[in-house]
């Protein structure tokens, strides 16, 4: 079992879950609208972290985001 084990890039996910990717970067980084309402992150920082242009989720914490909103 590696450490990287569990680890899924944003493309991947896209695919695999069917959310988009910038949807998925807001739950990593949180946004800002355009009305001025500001949103954290839903995702911490052990759950999603960005390598230079690449991000990389727990997919774990993915998954229970996922099921969390279809609540």
């Amino acid at each position: 079992m590696s450490k990287f084990d569990g680890l899924i890039g944003i493309s991947e996910a896209e695919s695999k879950y069917n959310v988009q990717k910038r949807v998925i970067q807001r739950w990593c980084t949180g946004y800002t609208t355009t009305g001025g309402y500001s949103y954290p992150p839903v995702l911490n920082e052990e759950e999603c972290k960005k390598f230079g242009k690449t991000w990389v989720i727990d997919e774990l914490a993915l998954q229970r985001i996922l099921k969390e909103r279809k609540s």
